[in-house]
Order: structure tokens, then sequence, then C-alpha cells
């Protein structure tokens, strides 16, 4: 267990350093005694992080960045385009139609989180996909380097963020979540994306929801319970009255991607925000966290809980996805058995939402965003593997009659985790979309 000292967003921001040991599961809380402590394990993180750019002698060096704005960087960046620069546009840089034949998904609701950090200016965004065009294949059955059949993409695009919505109804996802870190820099890829419905997608509004989740990974334990819920009412007022963001009960969703504070405290807390939302007339608020149901707590502040991957749960370095599949589904059954026990504030059971995932390879953040100890990868997967957990997912949510019928994918994005239902320029192309499609069309 390796514990990892957070930044707060707001020294470093738009900082990768940042941005990325926030998505580190275990978090060190800052205090005066822990100071020696914590400068000892930032020595180490340097340590290692030159230690492996070193070893990386096959591929350019980080700091070797092209000049800025200039075609020929291996970047589509906003303004190029097939015809202006064909050595990083290709066809998907001319916008799509804006006609969409959207799935019919029934009554479910299918769901995908989006890493909303693939943009900035052109040093920056290039310095952010470098890891990932430079990704080796370094055990067998590992899939590396992965690549966007857009190309190295700006996420605040318009044209990519209509790729997205085009793609994702067409294939069944009716649900984008973004995760949210209070943040104006992460926030322009999901403003572009309100944007491009209420402009060349307004007819199709109402098939499509949107959620934010709060990626509280750096929230400092000094914070006061004022300070927090100054987070939920910016939260509230940017998103949650939009006519697209996501309700259940009549209530706004509110993703959390973890606990962070003892179970009674954090009960307490979110005990406030709902009644300061339903006081500011939003009708309350269904909160949904990254949990596994383990709180000594009698009463949950939550309603619901879900997960963002269960990377914690595979075998170290490497685990296949067969055996993915199999951990995922006992996860599954062992948090809804200890769900149904909880009751949260309006005395009802806590309600559980399965998560699914296209795989798990972080080695393209190895030597920059994390350390050789937390390297892993799940080998041998392939959309037919995927096919399988959809399918098992959406058997557990019949079986177990839960409601609303929400699965929830890990992810759109994560290129850096391996996560990743872009369609990519490989063998399987559009295939991860194409089974969701398969398993969640209405006949």
């Amino acid at each position: 267990m390796f514990f990892v000292p957070t930044i707060p967003e707001r020294w470093m921001e738009p900082s990768l350093i940042s941005m990325k040991l926030k998505k580190l599961k275990i978090h060190y809380f800052l205090s005066k005694k822990s100071f020696l402590l914590i400068l000892s394990f930032l020595i180490l993180f340097l340590y290692i992080n030159t230690r492996n750019n070193n070893k990386q002698n096959t591929s350019a060096p980080i700091t070797s960045i092209p000049p800025s704005e200039v075609c020929g960087d291996g970047i589509w960046n906003i303004g190029e385009n097939i015809n202006n620069c064909s050595k990083d546009a290709n066809s998907y840089s001319i916008p799509p139609s804006d006609k969409i034949n959207v799935l019919d998904v029934g009554d479910y609701t299918i769901g995908m989180y989006i890493f909303p950090a693939w943009h900035g200016d052109s040093e920056w965004l290039w310095r952010h996909w470098k890891p990932i065009i430079d990704a080796k294949k370094k055990f067998e059955g590992q899939e590396q380097p992965k690549k966007p059949i857009l190309n190295y993409y700006d996420d605040s695009n318009p044209i990519a963020v209509d790729w997205m919505i085009k793609w994702g109804l067409e294939h069944g996802i009716n649900l984008f979540i973004y995760d949210w870190y209070d943040s104006k820099f992460n926030e322009k890829p999901m403003d572009v994306f309100l944007n491009e419905f209420d402009v060349k997608y307004k007819p199709y509004k109402n098939f499509a929801k949107f959620a934010i989740m709060w990626a509280n990974h750096n929230i400092s334990p000094n914070m006061t319970t004022d300070e927090i819920l100054s987070i939920f009412d910016r939260a509230a007022s940017t998103y949650f009255k939009h006519p697209q963001y996501l309700k259940i009960e009549n209530k706004p969703v509110i993703f959390i991607f973890s606990s962070f504070v003892a179970s009674d405290e954090m009960t307490e807390v979110f005990r406030k925000a709902k009644e300061r939302m339903l006081q500011n007339g939003y009708g309350g608020l269904y909160i949904i966290l990254n949990d596994e149901c383990s709180t000594n707590s009698s009463v949950a502040g939550f309603d619901g809980v879900t997960a963002y991957n269960y990377s914690n749960k595979m075998k170290l370095p490497t685990d296949t996805y067969d055996n993915y599949i199999t951990a995922y589904k006992n996860t599954w059954n062992q948090i809804y058995s200890r769900c149904k026990s909880l009751k949260n504030l309006d005395d009802h059971p806590v309600n559980y939402f399965p998560p699914v995932s296209t795989g798990w390879d972080n080695t393209p953040w190895e030597g920059r965003y994390t350390f050789d100890m937390y390297v892993s990868v799940v080998i041998n997967g392939m959309p037919d593997k995927f096919k399988t957990m959809l399918q098992n997912a959406k058997i557990f949510i019949e079986d177990n009659n839960i409601f609303p019928k929400m699965i929830i994918i890990n992810a759109w994005d994560e290129w850096g985790e391996g996560s990743v239902l872009v369609p990519r320029e490989d063998q399987w192309g559009f295939g991860y979309l194409e089974v969701v499609r398969a398993v969640f069309e209405q006949k």
C-alpha cells in the first residue's frame, strides 16, 4: 500500500500531476506532523519519475515539444481539418451529420464516465497525449499503443464532441457523466457538449441526459462543512436546473468519487446538502457514492452506490479479462447484499448501480503519474468479452429488480488507464460500442 500526497488543484491547474495523482484511490491527509513524511514521498516520486523517463529511451523525450500551432505535431487541434492539415486531421475532422439514429434501449439508462482533460493549448495537449502515443506493449496479451480513430484529439473541439454524441446515442449511451473537478479548465468540454445540444442536436435533447461526478480526490481534511456545502452549491447553480440534467425521484443526481470524511461526519454533511438543495428549489439531492456499503453507520447519507472501476480487485501486475469479469460479478453481489440492509436518510434501502469496464491498463502513466508498484494491466480483453460483462450486468439488474435500471461504463476516454469506448485504429475499431448496442437494443 502506497500513500501519495495530493496537490490542491488551485495550486497547479491545469497540472497533469495534480489531475492524475487524484485518480489514486488512497489519499494522504495533510497535517503539520506529516510534513517530513510528505517531503520524503515527494523525493521518492521525483526519483522514480526520473528513473522511468530515463528508461524510456525508445521514445522522444517528453521535453521535445513541437512548435505551437504547427500542422504536423501529430495532434488534431481545433481549426485543423483534412483539407488544411491532412498530417493531423482525417475524415473525422469533418462535422458529422446533424441526424442521429437514436438507439432504443427501453427503460435502461446506460451511462459512461468522461475524463475531460484532453484539451488546452497545443503544448499542453501534446504533453498530455505524449504518454499515450509512446505507450509500449510490455506484457503478452496487452494492447498498446491505443490510437483514437479521430487521431489524438482535443475533447473541447465541437466536432469531436459531435462525434461522441452521435456515436453514443446511436449505440445506446444515453447518460454522459463528466468527471467534475470544480475547475473551469475541466468544465470546458461539458460546456461544449451542452452547447451542441442547444444548437446542432437540439431535436435530441430528450434522448440524452448528463450528470457530474464530483472528483473529490484532493479535498482537504481541514475543509469546514460550509466550504464543502459551497461546492454542492456551485454544482447546483451551474448544472442542476439544466433540463438535461439526470434526476432520480425528481432529484438531481450527483456522483461522488470517494468517501472523504468519517462515516458519521459524512452523513451529516450529506444531510445538510440535501436540506439546502430542497430549500433552494432543486427538489432535494440524490447522492450516488463510489463506495461498497461498508459504512458502520446505521444510516447512510447517500442514496446509491456504484464505482468508477474495480481495478483494485485484479491481481498485480497482470490479470486476464476473464478473471476481471468474474471479479466484477462477485463484487456486485457482495456490495448489493450489504446495501440492501443499509437505509438512506429517507429510510429506503441504498440502491446499487453496477459498474462495468472495457478494461484496465495504466502503463502509459508509468513514471509520469503513477508508481511502478501501482502499474497493472488487464490482458486478453476484447469486445466479445466486454459483451459478456454487459450481459451479466443486465441479468444482475433484472434478477434483483433494481430500479432505475442504470449501468455505468468506465469509460469513454480514460486513455491513460486503458478504459476506452472511443473507436480506435486497431482490430477492434467500433467493437466496444457495437456490443453495447447488441446487448441493450430493444428488438
